[in-house]
């Protein structure tokens, strides 16, 4: 994978400067909690649903929505489509192109830049989820993910 800015869609991951390590706090202390994937229309959306439990890097993430697969809301690192995980307490309403999801107290588009963090500095396979890929379309089983808090 090569790293770097710049890509198609705009920009992708940038390391925030501080690594705030958070003390676990109990729980799963699952790396990646489960995950569920919401069909809206022609677009499916991956949100956490359940909440992280554990110790996490922060790093930024910003880019271009838009649909990567064929139908699952991701972004552009560079070149490499990638899947979005909204962290637990996104919602979605919409569908097809209208699609919207509800993350802290901001709304996110299609073709709309975001930005906000992740507990992982890169995109990772899948199979990090367990039984994620098995969610999704079979057009965006090939994807890596990485989580996205806009908080």
């Amino acid at each position: 994978m090569r790293l770097g800015l710049g890509s198609r869609a705009g920009v992708g991951l940038v390391l925030a400067g501080v690594a705030a390590m958070t003390a676990c706090s109990g729980g799963s202390g699952s790396a990646h909690p489960d995950v569920e994937v919401v069909h809206a229309g022609t677009t499916d959306v991956v949100v956490e649903s359940e909440p992280f439990m554990g110790s996490a890097a922060g790093v930024g993430v910003a880019g271009t929505l838009e649909r990567v697969g064929g139908r699952c809301l991701g972004f552009h690192f560079g070149d490499q489509p990638v899947l979005l995980i909204f962290a637990h307490g996104a919602t979605v309403t919409g569908s097809d192109a209208g699609v919207t999801v509800h993350a802290g107290d901001q709304d996110f588009r299609l073709f709309q830049s975001f930005s906000g963090g992740s507990r992982t500095s890169e995109p990772v396979p899948l199979d990090q989820w367990e039984g994620l890929a098995e969610q999704l379309p079979e057009s965006c089983r090939q994807l890596e993910a990485i989580l996205f808090d806009p908080e």
